[in-house]
């Protein structure tokens, strides 16, 4: 009935607000796709699937495949110590007064964090995160091989103005 298909659509809106709400400020926050929560049930049949704004266990795991294997940042596994380098990164950005920092600094808290030794190892993490876009680090160019920003959402409103 189109009508219930209405009311669950509404229903749907209303928990995937609330499970955004929850998670924005996780840890883990940055590494889920929250514009793309799937919801599964599997109490139903999949006849009228396309129609239905729920998926089913079925699709939800073509689905999964699909965008674990069209997502560039699933290519890569890294060392599960590095996942809490996002969150210090996120608490240094809001600690500090500028958003950009020294090197140094940022390489001391990637050994700290992550239990790293090897400056090798500290060059891998700031990289990864590089080129997810949580931070960023030209370690190639000179003049800015010093710093990095660690809020680039600043970044970003600075150019935009400028632009």
């Amino acid at each position: 009935h189109p009508g219930d298909l209405a009311r669950r659509k509404a229903k749907l809106k209303t928990i995937r607000d609330n499970i955004v709400a929850r998670i924005k400020n996780k840890p883990y926050a940055s590494f889920i796709n929250r514009s793309n929560i799937v919801f599964v049930d599997n109490s139903v049949s999949g006849s009228n699937a396309s129609q239905d704004p729920i998926v089913h266990v079925k699709m939800f795991r073509g689905q999964l495949f699909k965008a674990m294997y069209s997502d560039k940042k699933m290519e890569e596994a890294i060392p599960i110590c590095w996942l809490p380098f996002t969150y210090a990164m996120r608490l240094l950005a809001e600690e500090v007064s500028s958003p950009v920092v020294p090197t140094a600094e940022v390489r001391m808290i990637a050994k700290e964090v992550c239990h790293l030794d090897d400056d090798k190892d500290v060059d891998a993490v700031l990289e990864f995160y590089h080129n997810l876009g949580h931070i960023l680090h030209f370690k190639d160019n000179a003049a800015l091989q010093e710093n990095v920003v660690v809020n680039v959402e600043w970044l970003v409103k600075v150019v935009s103005v400028l632009l």
